[in-house]
């Protein structure tokens, strides 16, 4: 998501999160763009778990993106 991006890197964590979670549900459920985005929108995810003093919840994105550098044509 554009937007979340936008907002996450002006701080707005609250607001990104939710545009984030957003995208990365669509994504999921995606077999169009899953495999070229799901990744990128991970690690927005993480940067905002991170960099909001949530690192524990940033857990789940960095295991899809360990998944995606094993098997990166899913």
């Amino acid at each position: 998501s554009s937007l979340g991006r936008t907002l996450l890197a002006k701080g707005d964590y609250a607001d990104a999160e939710s545009y984030l979670l957003d995208a990365y549900d669509r994504l999921s459920r995606s077999t169009t763009f899953h495999a070229a985005y799901l990744p990128e929108n991970a690690e927005l995810l993480i940067d905002l778990y991170r960099n909001s003093g949530s690192p524990d919840r940033a857990i789940p994105y960095t295991t899809v993106l360990s998944q995606n550098a094993r098997h990166p044509h899913r």
